[in-house]
Formats: structure tokens, sequence, C-alpha cells
């Protein structure tokens, strides 16, 4: 989200195709954080070594629990988070900065248990996905804008050229491969 390069020059199911085929080690990276987390469980349970690889993750929607993980974000994302809520809310900058350092003294206090501020966001149960989203796409979007000219003028124009084509190239190979399987599916279901 947010790397302007997706949108025209990479495989658009890039992060797919490296999760599929990475799951066993994924599972392996991130057990330590999941057994942590107070709200999120896999759906069949057991060791998560041993969960099949379509086991499907829940989340306890419970606005204390979910204000907890939205406490439990990092501090400079979370703060672009709370001004967006800011804006959505239309909270004013006194009320704001109350809120916000509630919030801090948690964090100083090493709580993360999730405040009134943190609460109010996660009962936004349709918003909360689509502030993160647009959070983590104006984290993204400018170091990948920016490595992405640095690549444009180190390589020189030519080999700039030749690279986009060739990615350009496999970007519409993978359009063609999926729109492909979605007509094969829509026949499968006719």
């Amino acid at each position: 989200m947010g790397d302007p390069r997706m949108s025209f020059a990479e495989n658009p199911n890039k992060v797919n195709n490296i999760v599929t085929n990475q799951v066993h080690n994924f599972r392996r990276l991130y057990a330590p954080l999941i057994d942590q987390l107070p709200n999120i469980a896999f759906k069949s349970g057991g060791p998560l070594q041993t969960i099949p690889r379509d086991t499907i993750l829940v989340q306890d929607m419970d606005p204390v629990r979910r204000g907890n993980m939205v406490s439990r974000l990092p501090r400079s994302f979370r703060r672009k988070l709370y001004f967006q809520y800011q804006k959505k809310f239309a909270i004013s900058r006194p009320e704001f900065l109350k809120l916000v350092g509630a919030s801090d003294e948690s964090d100083r206090e090493g709580g993360k248990r999730g405040g009134e501020f943190e609460q109010r966001l996660a009962k936004d149960y349709g918003g909360l996905r689509g502030e993160v989203e647009t959070v983590i796409k104006k984290t993204v979007s400018w170091p990948s804008t920016a490595q992405t000219m640095k690549g444009l003028l180190s390589s020189g124009l030519i080999k700039s050229w030749k690279y986009t084509m060739e990615k350009l190239k496999k970007f519409r190979g993978s359009k063609k491969s999926d729109d492909h399987q979605d007509e094969q599916e829509k026949k499968k279901s006719s």
C-alpha cells in the first residue's frame, strides 16, 4: 500500500505470492507476537507451526480489546492515525491534545492498555480499517517514491528505461493471467 510501483510496475500479486510460498516461515517469525496479542487467535487453536495453511485468524471485536491493539501501534504511526481521527471526529485542538496526552502518559507507564480515545477509534468498526490503510499509504508513499527516483537517477536513463519496460511487461503478463483465471472461474460457475 502506498508504493507507486505497485500500481503500474509490479506484479499485483507480489505480496500474496511471497506470503503464500513462505507461510510456514511467517508463522514462525510472528508466533511470539501473535501469542502476546490479547484479541487475536487462530480458529483451530493449537501450536502455531501445526496449524493448517488455510486456517482463519479471528479477532475479538470488543472495543476495549481493540483499543488495546490501537495503543500497541508504533508511536509515530499511532500519532498519524490519531490526527486522521481528529479530522474525522472534528475534535477541537485542546480536546485532542488532552486525549493524546493521556495516551502518551499510558506509553510512559508501559501500560499500553488503550484508553478512552483508543476505544472510541476501535468502535469505528467500518472506518478504522480504512483510516489505518490511509495512514499506511501516507507513511509508505514518500519513501518509496523517493527510492524510485533515486534508482532512476543513479542507474541512468537507458538502464532505468529497460528495467521499467521489463517490469511493465511482467505487470501486464500477470494482469492477463489474472483475467484468464477470472474467465475460467466464471465458466466453471455458469
